[in-house]
């Protein structure tokens, strides 16, 4: 998506330091509004990544307009929920799809096969906003 890699001096988080292998590219990521955080001032980058965080990441990535048209669409992903608008907006542009049982799972972990296929698809459409 045309990001030139960020590696300031001093970091946003107080958990990843310039020496860690994944510094500049978590501060790319929040030099383009793509991830921020957690409020104590942590990125914690072993954690893994629920599968409604990766629409988060991916839909502020790719500067996409949320769009909610037609939801919910799956049946444990209501309006209520926190990531609602980035999971539908995901899905409304075609990179993310759901179980045969109608759900999403949200909570659940991404696998690293299906980050890569999420990531994949969004970047193939390459078109920002």
């Amino acid at each position: 998506i045309g990001w030139e890699l960020e590696c300031p001096d001093t970091g946003h988080f107080t958990d990843v330091s310039p020496d860690n292998p994944f510094y500049c590219y978590v501060e790319t990521a929040y030099a383009h509004s793509s991830i921020t955080g957690y409020s104590d001032g942590t990125f914690r980058p072993d954690n893994t990544v629920t599968r409604a965080q990766l629409c988060k990441v991916v839909v502020l990535g790719m500067g996409w307009t949320m769009n909610t048209s037609g939801g919910p669409h799956f049946g444990d992903v209501p309006a209520t929920q926190t990531f609602y608008a980035y999971i539908e907006t995901a899905y409304n542009r075609g990179i993310i799809s759901g179980y045969s049982d109608g759900t999403f799972r949200p909570e659940g972990s991404g696998r690293r096969g299906a980050i890569a296929t999420v990531v994949y698809q969004a970047v193939i459409q390459g078109d920002r906003e």
